[in-house]
C-alpha cells in the first residue's frame, strides 16, 4: 500500500497532539509506503497530476521526530491513497488544490477527504447541520445583529470561518469598551460566526 499525506510543513507540527503526525504513525506501523507531499508541491501537467514527494520516516517522540528520503517527482496516480491534511484558512489556492486532487481521484486514487467535500462542506458552517448539538451561533456580517447576540447572551465568542487553532478568535462580553472595534474588524472580510461563550471549555477540548 502507498499512501501521500498532503500536509503543511512537518517541521512545524507539535507532535504530540497532531492528527497528520498520528496517521504517518499508524501507516508506517502497517509496513506502508508513506510519502511525504506540501500543497506548493502539486501541479498538473497535460491534465495529469504530479508532485513532489517524500518517503518519510517518523519517530514517536517530539523532538527530530521525523526523516525524509531523497525528493522524487511522480503522478498522484501512482499512490493508492492521499490523505488531505493541509490547515486553513481556506483560500483560493487551497481550491486550487482540491482541484488537482479531484484529477487525481478520477484517475482511481483513493482522496481522503473527498475533494468536492472540502470545497463544499466548510467545518464550521457544517455543523449549523445539527443546531441541537452547538450552543447558540448566529453567523452574520450585520453589526447590529452582532450587538444585538452580545446582549442576549452577555458573553460570546467571535471566529473567522476560515480560520483554525484558535486563530483570530475573540471574546467580548457586555460592557466591554473594545467590543466596536472588534466587531468591525472581524466582519471586514466577510462573514463571521457568533456563539455563546460555554465556561465549561476551560475544562478541556472533547471532540
Amino acid at each position: 500500500m502507498k499512501i501521500g499525506i498532503l500536509m503543511d510543513p512537518i517541521s512545524g507540527i507539535k507532535p504530540y497532539k497532531d492528527t497528520s503526525f498520528a496517521l504517518l504513525l499508524a501507516a508506517q506501523n502497517r509496513g506502508w509506503s508513506v510519502f511525504y507531499l506540501e500543497p506548493d508541491w502539486l501541479y498538473a501537467e497535460q491534465g495529469s497530476p504530479r508532485s513532489r514527494m517524500h518517503t518519510i520516516t517518523v519517530f514517536d517522540r517530539n523532538t527530530d521526530w521525523f526523516e525524509l528520503g531523497p525528493a522524487q517527482t511522480s503522478d498522484l496516480a501512482e499512490l493508492d491513497i492521499i490523505i488531505q491534511r493541509q490547515d486553513p484558512p481556506v483560500t483560493l489556492n487551497y481550491h486550487y488544490v482540491t482541484a488537482l486532487l479531484a484529477l487525481a481521484e478520477r484517475q482511481g486514487v483513493l482522496v481522503a477527504n473527498r475533494p468536492n467535500a472540502l470545497r463544499a462542506a466548510n467545518e464550521k458552517l457544517l455543523a449549523q447541520h445539527y443546531p441541537d448539538l452547538c450552543p447558540p451561533t448566529l453567523v452574520t456580517r450585520d453589526p447590529a445583529q452582532l450587538r444585538d447576540f452580545l446582549s442576549q447572551h452577555g458573553h460570546i465568542v467571535l471566529k473567522p470561518l476560515d480560520a483554525m487553532g484558535g486563530s483570530s478568535i475573540f471574546q467580548i462580553k457586555v460592557g466591554d469598551l473594545n467590543t466596536a472595534v472588534i466587531i468591525e474588524t472581524m466582519i471586514q472580510h466577510g462573514l463571521i460566526m457568533a456563539q455563546k461563550f460555554l465556561p465549561a471549555v476551560r475544562e478541556g477540548d472533547r471532540r
